[in-house]
């Protein structure tokens, strides 16, 4: 059995993966890991495999250089020429689940993370290949951002749960009450603090490029979020 998590970064990656890290019948595993290092049977185990969705060249760069040995032997190429059609034939083969949240949202975390990586367009690519490419695919979304109650947070992760074919296990009604979030910077929280306020004027001056082009496909992107459960974003 093989669970595929495919991410835009900072949409609730490690919300997930903590999530079925707790699980101790399945083995976590990156797609890189998989494919060329030590895991290369991983298709063989009860599992869960994850990669990002990567596709702009100058990131990919930084990756490639920072990442460690790993991502310094397959680089670039692997993330772009390698990586993406192989996550496109994954989602037809294993059942498939991903995070989703408030693309502008993440755009302003992984600001405070790697402004370095700016403009982060290719954060809103991703969501683009996931609704284009993905959108007849059976895919499970877990929106993290929507207010949903416990109880609602309870049946969206056991439907999770049924989607990947798992009995639902104790930690699972642990993460739905307390709905954590993981992997949190404390760098820049004035970023945070100005989404959080909703000041637009600032967002639209920080992020031109950013707010521009979720603005120009906003015809694709907001049905897509509607169906979740999003309402009233900032860009709509």
């Amino acid at each position: 059995m093989t669970i595929f998590i495919p991410t835009v970064p900072h949409s609730g990656t490690w919300f997930l993966l903590e999530l079925f890290k707790t699980n101790p019948l399945l083995h976590n595993v990156e797609l890189g890991f998989v494919m060329f290092k030590e895991d290369h049977r991983s298709l063989e185990k009860r599992n869960v495999i994850h990669t990002h969705l990567h596709g702009n060249d100058h990131v990919l760069e930084n990756l490639a250089t920072k990442r460690g040995k790993m991502h310094d032997k397959l680089g670039r190429n692997f993330y772009r020429d390698f990586n993406m059609p192989l996550m496109d034939a994954m989602v037809k083969q294993f059942a498939t689940v991903v995070p989703v949240r408030d693309p502008l949202a993440s755009i302003v975390s992984r600001h405070r993370r790697h402004p370095e990586f700016a403009p982060h367009n290719y954060m809103i690519e991703g969501w683009l290949h996931v609704i284009r490419k993905w959108a007849r695919d059976d895919i499970f979304y877990v929106p993290i951002d929507t207010e949903l109650s416990a109880e609602e947070r309870s049946i969206l992760l056991n439907h999770m749960c049924d989607h990947c074919a798992l009995k639902p296990w104790s930690a699972v009604e642990k993460w739905a009450e307390k709905w954590t979030r993981k992997n949190v910077t404390a760098l820049r929280p004035e970023f945070a603090e100005r989404y959080k306020a909703g000041d637009v004027d600032w967002i639209r001056k920080t992020f031109p490029n950013e707010w521009a082009q979720l603005v120009e496909y906003r015809g694709v992107l907001q049905p897509f979020l509607e169906t979740l459960g999003y309402k009233d974003l900032l860009w709509w």
